[in-house]
């Protein structure tokens, strides 16, 4: 896991047809529907995403471009993606408590993520609870965790 940016490097093995060289995208997905301009602007956003955790620049970059983007727009499984990655770029400026939404968005699509990338999503916004000092809730996000790492 990005220490501190609460996603794991394995978000990114799903864009890698479409998305050119990042891995989203399955061949049997339809995405002649989508405005190319749309998957362009995804794509440079997670590539931002990937560099914030070393240019902090590249977080604020990547925050910019996820703005502009119309996410149902997008195949659940690249919106997962999309949610987590945008998530961690605003924990990474600073805007806990912007991501906080972004990780709810995230976490209800569990179904199109990796059981080992939906822990790693639910402790990122178990992290951000804490930060903003909602630790009750962070208590209890840490508690959902299977894993050991959450509690």
């Amino acid at each position: 896991m990005l220490r501190g940016q609460g996603f794991s490097m394995r978000l990114f093995p799903y864009f890698t047809i479409l998305l050119l060289g990042f891995g989203v995208i399955h061949p049997s997905m339809c995405l002649s529907s989508i405005d190319p301009v749309v998957l362009s602007n995804v794509r440079k956003a997670m590539g931002k995403a990937i560099e914030s955790r070393v240019h902090i620049s590249k977080a604020y970059e990547a925050c910019e471009l996820w703005d502009g983007i119309d996410f149902q727009m997008l195949p659940k499984k690249v919106r997962a993606t999309a949610f987590a990655l945008q998530a961690a770029c605003l924990v990474r400026v600073g805007k806990d408590t912007d991501a906080l939404p972004v990780y709810d968005n995230c976490l209800k699509l569990r179904e199109e993520l990796e059981e080992k990338t939906f822990e790693d999503v639910k402790i990122g916004k178990a992290s951000t609870l804490q930060r903003c000092m909602f630790y009750d809730e962070a208590i209890n996000q840490y508690l959902e965790c299977s894993s050991k790492r959450g509690i």
